[in-house]
């Protein structure tokens, strides 16, 4: 894939269904094969031992290299990575990030944003609400779900944290978004149960989750469908899904193409944006009295809510679906990097060789690296998915993610990023509930403590 362009990939790969359908029919029946015999193989052990090793159909040694029986290795190598290559592939066919927009017009000022973000605390929020609570009309499919519980959902908005962080320190970081960004739209689901009418807001005792979007991923229905109706359902547990800036109604008019970042500085501010806001919604919650807290994300979504956990003044705890050590693992070591003009890079900032715009880009996300980060105090709490074969955040990346987080869990699923979305987001779903419920136990242990004391 690497030698080829992307192009001639995709045009390989429609000869062979046309020219050769049985052999087409052949290879997708043995990946399906292959999938059926893992998944009743694995049984999805876990790791949560305090050396960093874990056990189960997949396993890393000292040094951090993966090992895993011949099934699991079939079905990942050609049913996962080969998946992503192609999802990749048909994605980033004709654009790639970073093509027209380069470094950025607002380069010098998105260097700043990251370390004001991480030394300063988020700005307290003040969250207008669009109506009150209305019942969630539930999809057909997932009728079965809810039973008999009634669910309701409530939408709002408040002002981007950049933009409160300009009025306060006078640097003018809301020149990093453009003006549909400046307001950040969320949306509640909670379970009927938890619903009174004190100040409009559920019971205190209600856990609430802070779901942060995957790359490309816009609206409310993708996560609301996926996570927030079965948590409420299944485990009467609340969400809250923040839209990140330029995705969904926070998107610019210039962006047709979704999940493409226009320029170096967009990435960076949209990084910062989303740590900062799910950090300060966690402390907005907490303020409000909410005891049972945590922020969560799928790929993407999961390096913000990591990286918001790790930093936030409220306590809280952290479960992500491919999770990430650092933002460089995705976009300098996974698959991602080869859909990266860096060859525009370097010629826009006249620097010598392709290294170099590597190396440039790669020190403005060094301060994502959560190694970098004490471990939050709740992070034996913290349940990790991550997927063994997958292409864009590589397995090692969430093993290092784990050990860092002493006494955190880390759970395996067969196959690549694209396969995890498919099939394994319910083992996502039920991590967050297992979170957010051992949370829970600590966090009464602790009050139960203090009254003895």
């Amino acid at each position: 894939f690497r030698r080829r362009s992307k192009m001639e990939v995709v045009q390989t790969f429609k000869r062979v269904l046309k020219k050769k359908p049985v052999l087409a029919v052949t290879a997708s029946s043995a990946c399906a094969v292959a999938l059926i015999l893992a998944v009743r193989s694995s049984k999805y052990r876990h790791a949560r031992d305090h050396d960093g090793k874990c056990c189960g159909y997949v396993d890393f040694d000292d040094e951090g290299n993966l090992t895993r029986n011949p099934l699991s290795y079939l079905f990942g190598r050609f049913g996962g990575r080969l998946i992503d290559e192609l999802y990749l592939s048909f994605n980033y066919s004709r654009l790639h990030h970073f093509t027209y927009g380069l470094w950025g017009a607002e380069f010098d000022l998105c260097r700043l944003i990251g370390p004001h973000v991480r030394d300063f605390p988020s700005p307290d929020l003040d969250i207008s609400w669009e109506h009150e609570w209305r019942e969630l009309e539930i999809p057909a499919k997932l009728r079965p779900l809810a039973k008999e519980q009634k669910l309701y959902y409530r939408d709002g908005w408040f002002e981007c944290t950049l933009i409160l962080r300009e009025r306060q320190s006078g640097i003018p970081f809301g020149r990093l978004l453009p003006a549909s960004s400046h307001l950040a739209h969320i949306r509640w689901v909670v379970p009927g149960s938890s619903i009174t009418d004190e100040a409009g807001l559920p019971r205190r005792d209600c856990p609430i989750a802070v779901l942060m979007s995957a790359n490309g991923q816009e609206g409310y229905s993708a996560r609301q469908s996926m996570v927030s109706i079965p948590l409420a359902a299944l485990h009467s547990m609340g969400s809250i899904i923040l839209e990140n800036p330029l995705f969904g109604k926070r998107k610019a008019q210039v962006i047709s193409t979704s999940g493409y970042f226009n320029s170096v500085s967009d990435l960076v501010a949209v990084g910062a944006a989303a740590v900062d806001e799910c950090r300060s919604l966690v402390q907005w919650l907490h303020g409000n009295g909410f005891k049972y807290l945590a922020s969560s994300g799928m790929s993407m979504g999961a390096a913000t809510s990591t990286a918001a956990a790790a930093t936030c003044q409220a306590p809280c705890t952290n479960a992500s679906f491919m999770p990430a050590h650092a933002l460089c693992a995705i976009w300098m070591r996974g698959c991602m990097s080869t859909v990266c003009n860096f060859e525009a890079l370097r010629a826009a900032r006249t620097l010598e060789s392709i290294e170099h715009a590597k190396l440039l880009f790669e020190s403005l996300l060094e301060i994502a690296d959560m190694r970098a980060y004490p471990p939050p105090k709740y992070a034996h709490t913290a349940v990790f998915v991550a997927a063994t074969d997958d292409a864009y955040i590589l397995p090692v990346s969430s093993f290092l993610l784990h050990r860092h987080w002493a006494g955190s869990e880390l759970r395996w699923v067969p196959g690549g990023h694209v396969t995890g979305f498919i099939l394994f987001v319910p083992r996502y779903v039920q991590a967050l509930a297992d979170a957010l419920n051992r949370y829970r136990a600590v966090r009464d242990q602790e009050l139960t403590e203090v009254r003895s004391d």
